[in-house]
């Protein structure tokens, strides 16, 4: 034992042999390096509980985020499918004024603008056959993320 403990512990007083026993030094020393081991785990303890809820936290994030994904890609199909519809519609609308004026006089040009009236309304249905198809898929891609993110909680 130092001396500099000692006379802390004589408080200051190196005639003062009173408190000066080893073995309650020893047994003071042993005690408060079991109460800084017990600390120190319940330290790593609380530390590992957080890494954990971060993990889970951002694993939450991260699937969040591809919903996210999923439904903005889906919007941009969507407003897509929209406009090609609407061009559509106005493409109809252009038609029958133009039957109904009289502008298209003659015969092979009114069949010319039937034709591309045709084959764009095919292409329209055949584009909104196969979104109906991808909203199958999505809804189903959504159920898988979220079945996840409840797995996760």
């Amino acid at each position: 034992m130092s001396t500099k403990q000692i006379s802390q512990l004589s408080n200051g007083n190196p005639e003062n042999h009173t408190t000066l026993k080893p073995d309650a030094l020893a047994n003071k020393i042993t005690i408060a390096h079991k109460e800084h081991l017990k600390v120190q785990r319940e330290h790593y303890e609380w530390l590992n509980k957080a890494r954990k809820g971060q993990v889970k936290s951002r694993r939450m994030l991260a699937l969040l985020a591809r919903i996210e994904s999923m439904i903005l890609d889906r919007d941009a199909r969507i407003a897509s499918l929209m406009a090609r519809v609407e061009a559509h519609e106005a493409q109809i609308r252009w038609h029958d004024e133009a039957v109904s004026s009289d502008e298209i006089a003659h015969q092979s040009h009114l069949d010319a603008v039937h034709i591309r009236y045709r084959t764009e309304h095919a292409a329209v249905h055949e584009i909104f056959s196969h979104f109906e198809e991808d909203e199958e898929q999505f809804n189903a891609q959504i159920e898988d993320v979220v079945q996840a993110l409840l797995r996760s909680l």
